[in-house]
C-alpha cells in the first residue's frame, strides 16, 4: 500500500514540474492611431511558431503557449501587418525580441503604433 501511494505522489509531482511553462503575450495595434483590425500575430520561439492569432476589434491580442524552461531563451512576436502598406507588397513584417522573465505569465507589450514601425 505505502509502494502505491508513493507512486501516485511521485507521478503527480512529476506533471507538476514537468519542466514547462506557460508563457503568452498581450497588446494592442494601432495604425495611425486608430485600432488595427484583423493582423496576424505569431509568438515565435527559436523561430519557431507557438501560437498564432489576430487582433480584435480593438487592435488588441493575447496570445499563450507552453514552453521548455530554458535560460537565456529569446521569444519573439512576429506582427504582419498592411499599415500604410501599397504596391505589390501589401504587407510588412515586424519581428519584436520579448524579455525573457519566467516569473510573468503575460508580457505586455503595450500600444504598438504600425504606421511608425
Amino acid at each position: 500500500m505505502k509502494a502505491v501511494i508513493l507512486l501516485l505522489i511521485t507521478s503527480s509531482c512529476y506533471s507538476f514540474f514537468d519542466g514547462k511553462q506557460s508563457v503568452g503575450v498581450k497588446g494592442r495595434l494601432t495604425c495611425n492611431g486608430k485600432p488595427a483590425r484583423g493582423v496576424l500575430v505569431t509568438y515565435k520561439l527559436f523561430n519557431k511558431r507557438m501560437v498564432s492569432g489576430y487582433t480584435n476589434e480593438n487592435g488588441a491580442f493575447k496570445l499563450q503557449s507552453s514552453a521548455i524552461k530554458m535560460p537565456k531563451v529569446k521569444p519573439q512576436l512576429q506582427i504582419d501587418h498592411s499599415c500604410n502598406q501599397k504596391g505589390p507588397h501589401p504587407y510588412k513584417t515586424i519581428n519584436m525580441e520579448i524579455p525573457w522573465n519566467p516569473s510573468i505569465w503575460y508580457h505586455d507589450i503595450g500600444t504598438v503604433e504600425l504606421s511608425k514601425a
